[in-house]
């Protein structure tokens, strides 16, 4: 029997080869010559890279055929000690045009340290790219600053279920002037949701709470709130809630003492759902009107749940948004 050589392959079962190659051999074999470089060209071997921009010369780099199925990018740090960023309005306007075609993008990493302002951007175009992604951070202190016609854009598209996020970020500017129950309803359908603010209003948290206990459909199950104000809402309202989510993290959010009560005593109860809850006081005198035994109760549950102000060990809910990402992964 014959061995035939490998030019002689077909180019489908040439390109299932190469899918089996390390990121930097794949690099590699686009050098050896330039029919392997044409089949190196495969949008489905490079599904796997992150792709840095760093600016607007590089949106070239997501123009390339070799690009169009990634699901990753990283909008590189530029900056100007004297004239600041480097950006300009048109450039991130342009950037979510060429954002556009990736139809596979599930992350714009470092888009949430810059905190620009993203309102001059079609709204269509950018709620079609960011209901592709799987993390979001709208807010202008962790994030961005969306107009109002955006916003309410993104929410609505969230809220009917049209988005692939899996963990949302909200605060400041991103949530101001949007209708409370459009406000919940997009909260509920996410499954991770980061509350940061107070301009977070209380009708937008009760409607947040009353969606949780409302839809037996929901996707969310973790819910963060950082500096929000919850503490005028009715407590059977915020217990009944917080228990039908599987974890409640609350810092610089202040719980008062009955809303703590009818929180811990669901949380108990056999038809709870919380499995970890930590909750943010001013002191550890918001235990002063809680039975022992049902504070024992919870203790031997969750274990300790609760911080406040004065805690030494500084240790917060707030989760650093910021990861390593895999250098090997990522081309500049």
């Amino acid at each position: 029997m014959s061995l035939s050589r490998i030019k002689d392959l077909p180019e489908e079962m040439m390109v299932r080869i190469f899918q089996m190659l390390p990121g930097q051999d794949l690099k590699t074999m686009m050098l050896v010559c330039r029919a392997w470089k044409v089949m190196g060209e495969d949008p489905t071997l490079w599904t796997w890279l992150k792709v840095t921009v760093n600016s607007r010369e590089d949106f070239l780099k997501l123009k390339m055929k070799r690009f169009q199925l990634i699901q990753e990018i990283n909008v590189g740090w530029k900056f100007n000690s004297k004239h600041g960023s480097q950006w300009k309005e048109q450039d991130w306007a342009e950037l979510f045009k060429v954002m556009l075609p990736l139809k596979k993008l599930k992350g714009i990493d470092g888009l949430e340290f810059r905190c620009i302002n993203l309102s001059f951007v079609n709204p269509e175009m950018l709620v079609t790219v960011f209901q592709r992604c799987e993390e979001l951070v709208l807010s202008e202190v962790m994030g961005n600053k969306l107009s109002l016609e955006q916003s309410e854009h993104l929410f609505s598209a969230i809220a009917d279920n049209k988005s692939n996020l899996k963990k949302i970020y909200l605060g400041k500017e991103s949530t101001v002037g949007l209708e409370p129950q459009l406000f919940a309803s997009a909260v509920s359908q996410v499954p991770e949701v980061f509350l940061y603010d107070m301009r977070i209003t209380q009708e937008q948290m009760v409607a947040v709470f009353e969606a949780i206990i409302r839809e037996e459909d929901k996707s969310l199950w973790k819910l963060s709130m950082f500096i929000c104000t919850i503490e005028d809402i009715e407590p059977g309202l915020v217990g009944e809630a917080l228990n039908r989510l599987e974890e409640v993290l609350s810092d610089v959010t202040y719980v008062t003492r009955d809303q703590i009560r009818a929180i811990l005593v669901r949380a108990v109860g056999e038809q709870s759902k919380l499995k970890r809850i930590s909750l943010y006081l001013y002191s550890d005198d918001g235990f002063d009107h809680c039975d022992p035994g049902l504070l024992k109760m919870a203790e031997d549950k969750f274990g300790r749940f609760y911080h406040w102000e004065e805690d030494i060990d500084g240790n917060s809910s707030y989760e650093d948004i910021s990861e390593e990402g895999d250098d090997d992964n990522i081309v500049e």
